[in-house]
């Protein structure tokens, strides 16, 4: 099965707090499996973005494999680097997603995902 990179881009930090949620939920009901998730914020020009989840435990759930833990921890780094101002961001991988399901709980957010193969994702940040 192949896995996918979902981000969603918010500029409401509580409709990003809610997409993380939603995610955890569908994972939790089954109709999704997510490997792992996570909230990265840039609150303002010149800081630096929070994590709301600690990328080897929150962006490694559902028992996802520990070898990948180093390459999410850097690919939350890179992100929250070029992370604009006044942005928040829920990124997570995701096992196979139902597209009608993902889109249907985010477009009530007001979210739109973007998605990218996950074993491309990695092999990119190896390269980097």
């Amino acid at each position: 099965m192949n896995d996918t990179i979902v981000t969603v881009r918010f500029t409401d930090l509580g409709a990003a707090r809610r997409a993380l949620r939603m995610l955890k939920l569908l994972g939790s009901e089954g109709q999704l499996r997510v490997r792992a998730a996570a909230l990265v914020e840039r609150p303002a020009p010149g800081r630096v973005g929070g994590v709301f989840a600690r990328p080897t435990e929150g962006f490694r759930a559902h028992g996802a494999p520990w070898s990948r833990a180093g390459e999410r921890a850097l690919g939350l780094e890179e992100i929250r680097r070029d992370l604009e101002p006044g942005v928040a961001l829920v990124i997570a991988e995701v096992e196979d997603p139902d597209p009608d399901v993902l889109d249907s709980a985010l477009d009530a957010l007001g979210g739109t995902a973007a998605r990218r193969d996950a074993a491309a994702f990695y092999t990119e940040l190896r390269a980097a």
